[in-house]
C-alpha cells in the first residue's frame, strides 16, 4: 500500500483528507510569542479571527521535525510499503527541502514531490496521488505521474485588498493605496514555483467571472476547487460560476484557506485551483 502525505498549505478539508486516507503534516503560524500548529492547535476560524484583530502580521513557519516523523510512523503503522509526499512548491519556502531531509530517515521508502504550487492546487495533486495509489500503482509510478502533473496544477487568487501584502512587504504603501482607491482587484497565479500577477479587474464580480473562466479555458481538468480566506459567501458565488463550466458529472470542491494563503492574501481573498489534463 502506498501512503500519500502532504502538508497543511494544501488547505485540504480535514474530512476530505481523512476520507481519502491522506496524512497532513501541520505547518506553524505565530502571533507574537504564541506559536500554533495549523489545523491542530488553531482552526481556520480562530486564525482569521486573530488575523483581523492582530496589530502585527502573523509569521508562518515550517512543520516541526517531530510532525514529519510522526507522519512517517503513522504511514508505517498503516502498513505502507512506500510514501508519496507531495509538498508546497520549493520556490515559496524551505518546506520541500525539509521534507526531503526527514524523508531520508523514514523507515519506509519515500518519494518527495515538488508541487510547484500551493493551496488546493497542491491538495488536488495529493488527492490524485491517493486515487492512483488505490489503483495499486507502484511507488515510482505514483510519484512519476504526480511529478508530470505538477506543472499543470495552478492556483488563481483574487486579493480583496493589498493591505496584507503591503504589511508583509510584498508591495509598497503607494501601490496598495492606489489599488484601493481605484478598487482594483489583483489576480495572482501560483504555479511552477512562481507567483505572477495575471490580471487586474475593477470590480469583485468581474474578478469572479475572470476566475471562473480559467476553468472554461482549461478545456478539461483533473480536478477543480474553490478556496476562500474567510469569505464563504464570495466562495459560494464563485463555485456556482465555476460549476457552469464543468461537465455535469464533475464536482467543484470547496475549502477554506489556511494560515499561509491567509497571511499573505488577507481576509476576503478567493481563488480557483485546478489541474489541467493537458498543457
Amino acid at each position: 500500500m502506498i501512503q500519500v502525505i502532504t502538508d497543511s498549505t494544501a488547505d485540504l478539508p480535514p474530512d476530505v483528507a481523512a476520507q481519502q486516507g491522506i496524512l497532513v503534516v501541520p505547518c506553524q503560524v505565530t502571533f507574537g510569542e504564541e506559536s500554533f500548529r495549523e489545523g491542530v492547535e488553531i482552526t481556520d476560524e480562530e486564525f482569521f479571527r486573530r488575523l483581523r484583530t492582530s496589530p502585527v502580521l502573523p509569521r508562518t513557519a515550517l512543520p516541526r521535525g517531530e510532525d514529519f516523523e510522526a507522519a512517517y510512523r503513522e504511514a508505517r503503522a498503516r502498513g505502507a510499503t512506500g510514501v508519496v509526499a507531495v509538498h508546497l512548491g520549493s520556490g515559496f519556502s524551505g518546506l520541500f527541502n525539509a521534507a526531503r531531509l526527514f524523508a531520508r530517515h523514514a523507515d519506509v521508502p519515500v518519494e518527495v514531490v515538488d508541487s510547484g504550487t500551493a493551496s488546493m492546487a497542491l491538495g488536488l495533486l495529493a488527492l490524485h496521488a491517493a486515487r492512483l495509489a488505490r489503483r495499486g500503482m507502484a511507488l515510482s509510478q505514483v510519484a512519476g505521474h504526480v511529478r508530470r502533473l505538477a506543472p499543470r496544477a495552478e492556483t488563481y487568487a483574487m486579493l480583496d485588498t493589498l493591505e496584507y501584502a503591503r504589511r508583509g512587504g510584498r508591495v509598497n504603501r503607494v501601490v496598495a493605496a492606489v489599488a484601493t482607491a481605484l478598487r482594483i482587484k489583483p489576480i495572482l497565479r501560483v504555479a511552477r514555483n512562481s507567483v505572477d500577477l495575471v490580471a487586474r479587474e475593477r470590480t469583485r464580480r468581474r474578478a469572479l467571472d475572470w476566475l471562473a473562466r480559467r476553468v472554461l479555458l482549461a478545456d478539461d481538468t483533473l480536478g477543480v476547487a474553490v478556496v476562500h480566506a474567510d469569505a464563504p459567501d464570495l466562495a459560494g458565488t464563485l463555485a456556482r460560476l465555476v460549476q457552469e463550466h464543468l461537465k455535469a458529472e464533475a464536482a467543484c470542491l470547496r475549502a477554506t484557506a489556511g494560515a499561509v494563503l491567509g497571511t499573505h492574501a488577507g481576509p476576503g481573498a478567493v481563488g480557483v485551483c485546478l489541474i489541467r489534463r493537458t498543457t
